[in-house]
């Protein structure tokens, strides 16, 4: 009667686990890592919401254009480690690749000394460009919106330094609102979350990342890219 398996059965059995595990542990590495950078955005953005109401409340502000002041939230509405100022070097990685991996940016180049930076406690960094405007379509028709560029490296200068995976460019509106795109009736620009424009993000993601905060958020805060 057979007790055992022989020597050749167990390495056999140890093989197949072997192949099994090398083809399904870096999926699911992936897929963490994934998780934990939406939680790390997801954050970011709700301590954003939440401090950019209470400075307009506290300041006496019903609109944010064009009063506000980088330097003063910083220094009195979050908890930084760090207050990089226009110089975005120590707050951000130096340079910085799409999402395809076929291209490289440097800091300078993509920030230049437009934005306010500063490093919370979080690990994240926040940088706030001046205010522009923007053309929306609400309710069928174009209106304008002032607001503030807003770029977010959820884990400062530490790695995978990758547009769409923890660098995001997002905006905040005048009326404190913080958005992909934004319009007064849907809170989320429609069209931000159309095929098209999620391809902006899914492309190679380009210039500043746009639209992937956007895609996250409309893919029920998960990273499906």
């Amino acid at each position: 009667m057979k007790k055992g398996f022989t020597l050749a059965e167990v390495l056999i059995t140890l093989g197949i686990i072997g192949v099994v595990a090398a083809l399904t542990i870096p999926t699911l590495m992936r897929g963490y890592q994934k998780r934990l950078y939406v939680t790390q955005l997801q954050k970011v953005y709700n301590l954003l919401t939440t401090q950019i109401q209470t400075y307009m409340r506290e300041e006496g502000l019903t609109t944010l254009y064009p009063g506000f002041n980088a330097q003063r939230f910083f220094s009195r509405y979050v908890t930084t480690t760090k207050y990089c100022g226009t110089d975005p070097t120590g707050c951000m990685a130096s340079q910085y690749t799409s999402l395809d991996g076929n291209n490289t940016y440097t800091i300078s180049d993509m920030l230049g000394a437009r934005y306010t930076c500063g490093v919370l406690d979080t690990g994240a960094t926040l940088c706030f460009e001046p205010p522009g405007t923007s053309d929306e379509y609400e309710n069928g028709e174009i209106t304008w919106h002032t607001f503030y560029q807003v770029v977010i490296d959820i884990n400062g200068p530490k790695p995978p330094n990758t547009k769409g995976r923890d660098y995001f460019n997002i905006e905040l509106y005048s009326d404190g609102k913080v958005a992909d795109s934004y319009d007064k009736t849907t809170v989320f620009y429609k069209q931000a979350m159309d095929a098209g424009r999620a391809n902006n993000c899914l492309n190679g993601v380009e210039g500043y990342a746009d639209h992937c905060f956007g895609k996250i958020i409309s893919d029920g805060w998960s990273m499906d890219y």
